[in-house]
């Protein structure tokens, strides 16, 4: 797999603003053990929910059962977008 290409837009960066390398960014990736999953209801509304993940070979994984929300919301397939922070668990 060839590694992304970072970048900054500068609308939303200070001058002189330096991207995160892929390298850095999968780094981080991998080593967390929390990560929060951004999904949408049905009827248009946002669910965000925390959730354990393994980032094995490049890719993230988690698992979710068919009548939680979260699982409902992606089997009809709405936009969705993990997301990473400092936060551990215990």
């Amino acid at each position: 797999m060839t590694d992304p290409k970072t970048s900054v837009d500068p609308r939303f960066s200070e001058d002189g603003a330096e991207p995160t390398s892929w390298v850095d960014t999968r780094d981080a990736i991998a080593s967390a053990e929390l990560f929060w999953i951004s999904t949408v209801r049905t009827d248009g509304r946002p669910h965000v929910t925390p959730l354990v993940a393994v980032w094995i070979d490049d890719s993230l994984f988690f698992t979710t059962g068919p009548e939680e929300q979260k699982g409902v919301n992606l089997s009809h397939k709405q936009s969705r977008d993990p997301h990473h922070g400092p936060q551990r668990l215990g």
